[in-house]
């Protein structure tokens, strides 16, 4: 019996632990002219521009977390875009926040798509989608940057990706299979027929 309970308690207290990484406190990086009384907005879900031609700094490191709410801290991380067609979508950290996912650098082509962004109580939680597809030769690093209104901004956050493998190689190669032995049953038929 002594067994189980210590089970018990060891399973509850890992439970706790790993619900407690999923949330990022960001209060010490919040100074007090940031704190401000924002009235609750329980699951109101928050409209969100996606920021374009932009890319992770060369031999810059990923941010340590996705909340960035400075310039300073958001041009040590990130530069225009060295394929980019036109401007870097343009950020005012006195009136607005950054939500950047980057992923480690890859040889899979993929894409991080946003699902929502909701404020909730004390707490912006966002979800976004992960795509992963073909193999490619060279190597990319995925990011999406989300920019949100600055009243948005909470002591503490969470973050719920959800990964998507296609593998559109095999999904060509299954389909061409079902339309050969569609033509090979019409084949068939039109065989029976004569």
């Amino acid at each position: 019996m002594k067994n189980i309970s210590k089970i018990l308690l060891l399973l509850v207290a890992v439970m706790a632990m790993s619900s407690c990484s999923l949330y990022n406190d960001v209060s010490n990086r919040i100074t007090g002219k940031d704190r401000k009384e924002v009235p609750d907005l329980v699951g109101q879900y928050v409209k969100y521009d996606v920021a374009e031609n932009y890319q992770l700094k060369n031999g810059g490191s990923r941010p340590v977390s996705p909340l960035i709410i400075n310039e300073l801290e958001f041009k040590s991380l990130f530069e225009k875009s060295k394929t980019a067609i036109g401007d870097p979508t343009p950020i005012d950290f006195s009136k607005q926040i950054v939500l950047a996912i980057v992923l480690p650098p890859t040889k899979v082509n993929t894409i991080i798509e946003p699902i929502s962004v909701k404020v909730s109580d004390n707490e912006l939680r966002y979800k976004y989608k992960i795509e992963k597809r073909e193999k490619m030769a060279w190597a990319m690093q995925p990011l999406l940057i989300l920019v949100l209104d600055r009243k948005y901004l909470r002591d503490r956050f969470s973050y719920y990706p959800t990964v998507i493998k296609r593998d559109l190689e095999k999904e060509a190669k299954k389909e061409a299979k079902a339309r050969a032995k569609e033509a090979k049953k019409a084949a068939k038929a039109a065989k029976k027929g004569k």
